[in-house]
């Protein structure tokens, strides 16, 4: 049986600011590359995420925000 724990690549980018919830319930991330993405409620639904966490897209998955923390043991 061959199980895989981690993605085999991950893109992660430090979060720079974070924007105010909108009436959709969606808030937009400012990342440090200069981009910025919008936030759905799925992700927010767990955590909201603060300038220093990250905002995480693995190769074999769906992007989430890990927290400064989490992203520093893990990674």
């Amino acid at each position: 049986m061959t199980t895989t724990a981690f993605p085999s690549r991950v893109e992660a980018r430090r979060i720079l600011r974070v924007g105010p919830l909108d009436s959709d319930g969606h808030r937009k991330i400012e990342l440090d590359h200069g981009a910025h993405v919008d936030i759905n409620k799925k992700l927010l639904a767990t955590y909201t995420p603060v300038a220093g966490d990250y905002y995480v897209v693995p190769s074999d998955g769906f992007p989430y925000i890990a927290t400064k923390a989490t992203f520093q043991v893990t990674y």
